[in-house]
């Protein structure tokens, strides 16, 4: 079965997402599952990544964490760190980012390919935004401008991450690409899709 769970954003630091991580810890049917973590969005930030790692190994996971603005491993070598986690879990921070690290390091067929396996993926904003057609972004961090970027076309549609009063104003200003479907999430949010079919959505 594939599964993925985008969540529109929220801080876990304040357990904001906490009901939707222990729904993501349930869904591998293990009490202590393996993740891997990447904070490629944020271009790596350490604070981030030791702060996520502290958080879901209190909740009984394993984790590790793959930086891949900085890592030395060969793409085999990251295909076997990828293909051997339970829950791969991709971080927020800026999707242009992600996107261009991904393909720089050739890791979209492998986020593909971990999915078809029946690893638990997630995506946090951003995170989020990479596994659809296309994800509403802030391109510049600082709602100055919004856009559509394209994604992995692994789940049909559009996402649109933390959507608050700017995004939905900048929303308005843009017109929707095609007749793709929409899906909006807000903070401490989250879409649970099993075979590119949403399933619930989890608050």
């Amino acid at each position: 079965m594939r599964r993925f769970v985008a969540i529109g954003s929220g801080n876990f630091q304040k357990q904001e997402t906490l009901k939707i991580d222990q729904f993501i810890i349930q869904k591998t049917g293990k009490q202590n599952p393996k993740v891997l973590f990447l904070p490629a969005a944020a271009k790596d930030d350490q604070g981030y990544g030791k702060r996520f790692k502290q958080y879901y190994r209190s909740l009984g996971c394993e984790v590790k964490q793959l930086r891949l603005w900085h890592t030395k491993l060969e793409k085999a070598q990251i295909q076997d760190c990828v293909l051997s986690c339970d829950i791969l879990y991709l971080g927020g921070g800026n999707t242009t980012v992600l996107m261009q690290i991904l393909k720089e390091k050739e890791l979209l067929p492998i986020l593909k390919l971990a999915y078809q396996n029946g690893i638990v993926c997630v995506g946090n904003s951003a995170g989020a935004n990479v596994w659809f057609d296309y994800g509403f972004s802030d391109l510049y961090d600082d709602g100055s401008v919004y856009a559509y970027v394209e994604g992995m076309h692994v789940i049909s549609g559009i996402f649109y991450p933390h959507a608050n009063d700017v995004q939905s104003k900048s929303k308005h200003q843009i017109p929707p690409i095609s007749k793709l479907r929409e899906y909006t999430c807000f903070k401490g949010e989250a879409l649970y899709f099993e075979n590119e079919i949403m399933i619930t959505h989890l608050r």
